[in-house]
């Protein structure tokens, strides 16, 4: 028979290890869904500013890149825990208005 002891010992261990794991991969989500909002505000920034000089095309294709971004971190969003979340919400909504703008480039 197993020492009792033994295998609550390493059934807590697992456990925190475990914890330590998704604590670590939501720190990792979190950064990465910054740095995607970030992307997204750069290139729409990119793409308006090309538009506005002219250069169709490339403001197009940048404004792709942007969308692309934006929709990634919306659709990955809903995976962070309660408050993380909020963050990353509330950076989305001072976003909007720069991706609304991007309406114009057709």
């Amino acid at each position: 028979m197993p020492d009792v002891m033994k295998v609550f010992a390493e059934a807590h261990q697992l456990i925190a290890s475990a914890q330590t794991e998704a604590e670590e991969s939501q720190r990792l989500l979190a950064d990465f869904l910054k740095t995607e909002c970030e992307l997204s505000a750069t290139l729409a920034q990119i793409a308006l500013d090309s538009f506005a000089a002219g250069h169709v095309d490339r403001a197009r294709g940048t404004a792709a890149a942007a969308k692309e971004a934006h929709e990634t971190v919306l659709r990955f969003r809903l995976r962070l825990k309660d408050g993380t979340r909020e963050q990353i919400e509330s950076i989305l909504v001072a976003l909007d208005p720069l991706m609304g703008k991007l309406a114009a480039i057709k």
